[in-house]
């Protein structure tokens, strides 16, 4: 498992490339897109990021893709460019990673 922050293909594809490297291994089971924190992350993840998770896919070196979506589940706007942009491009999010945490009195937490 591993996350990125890449916002475009050429950025996306070296990150992706160098934890394979740093994990010495050929495949990833879980890439996690983190940081999810402003209103057009969720076009430029999916939109313009999607060449190498589909590359990196059909080489079989990508199992599952998600979103570490802290801002994105908390504000709406954040989930609802999510799933807008899923539909654009008929790409989805295998799993997403909820910010639950008891402990957290920050703006706008869980609790």
């Amino acid at each position: 498992m591993t996350k990125i922050d890449g916002r475009d293909k050429n950025t996306a594809a070296r990150q992706i490339e160098q934890s394979l490297g740093r994990q010495q291994t050929d495949v990833i089971d879980l890439l996690q897109f983190h940081e999810v924190i402003r209103l057009d992350d969720p076009e430029r993840y999916i939109r313009r990021g999607a060449v190498p998770w589909k590359l990196f896919r059909k080489q079989n070196k990508l199992a599952k893709c998600a979103t570490s979506a802290s801002q994105a589940i908390r504000i709406p706007a954040y989930t609802c460019g999510c799933l807008k942009q899923q539909t654009r491009t008929r790409f989805h999010f295998d799993t997403v990673q909820m910010p639950i945490n008891v402990m957290d009195a920050h703006f706008r937490s869980f609790s």
